[in-house]
């Protein structure tokens, strides 16, 4: 019994810390939540978008701050959720895991196909951030959570629908 008691009580800490970490930390709109096609949110625009079969809702970053920002400091993702990154030019790009506290899979998009994945890394306090670069030129990049990819079968030239 005293086992029992020692662990409620443990579970109500964690799930206060939770509550007190969640309150100042920026998470995507469940899918759940939204399924509306193209809302604004706090965080900026939202959108509903599919690659194969895989139906997910994505926050887009089209500016200069939110491609610094993207996920950064998030302690987690929501399921079939993610950020999509959409830039005005296709060139090489390097993506980074500074202060990316949850595993991402990094997805390299040309005109809206698939053209690569990559893999990273939650990053550890004190650890140098880890870089991964585009197989070729790209004008938009997807971040979902790790192991999206291999759940949903995602391969190169599968083609992203609903995107802006």
């Amino acid at each position: 019994m005293r086992y029992f008691v020692l662990g409620i009580m443990a579970l109500m800490l964690t799930v206060l810390l939770y509550l007190i970490v969640m309150r100042d930390v920026s998470v995507p709109v469940d899918q759940s939540i939204e399924r509306s096609a193209n809302v604004k949110q706090a965080s900026g625009e939202t959108r509903m978008i599919r690659i194969g079969k895989a139906e997910f809702l994505v926050e887009i970053a089209d500016s200069v701050d939110e491609w610094v920002r993207g996920l950064s400091g998030r302690v987690m993702l929501a399921e079939n959720t993610g950020m999509l990154f959409i830039f005005p030019h296709e060139e090489k790009k390097i993506f980074w895991n500074k202060d990316t506290i949850i595993p991402l899979d990094v997805i390299w998009l040309r005109n809206s196909e698939v053209v690569g994945v990559s893999y990273l890394f939650a990053i550890k306090t004190g650890e140098d951030p880890i870089r991964v670069y585009s197989p070729q030129p790209v004008n938009s990049v997807l971040e979902v959570n790790a192991g999206f990819v291999e759940k949903n079968s995602i391969k190169v030239g599968d083609r992203l629908t609903g995107a802006p």
